[in-house]
């Protein structure tokens, strides 16, 4: 979607769902509290995954590009083709 992508905008894109884990569902969990929106603790930690995986990459050095687009601040150009690609 990209061509002309930086390597931290790959490695944001790769690493842009890492605060999913800290809520520690199971896929069908992460379905379900897809649907049902963040009605528990888990599901609601969930639903803070960009901010979670934000905070997780700044915590081990992560270059502020990363993070960027993980916590989805960073260029508009490198928002809308990260969001085409993450819809498809």
């Amino acid at each position: 979607m990209r061509p002309v992508a930086s390597r931290n905008e790959i490695a944001g894109v790769l690493l842009h769902d890492i605060g999913k884990i800290r809520s520690n569902l199971s896929t069908l969990q992460r379905v379900v509290a897809t649907v049902v929106g963040p009605r528990t603790r888990r599901f609601a930690l969930y639903h803070q995954h960009e901010e979670i995986g934000a905070d997780m990459l700044r915590q081990v050095g992560s270059h502020s590009e990363v993070i960027a687009i993980v916590n989805q601040t960073c260029n508009e150009d490198v928002a809308v083709a990260f969001r085409g690609a993450d819809n498809i």
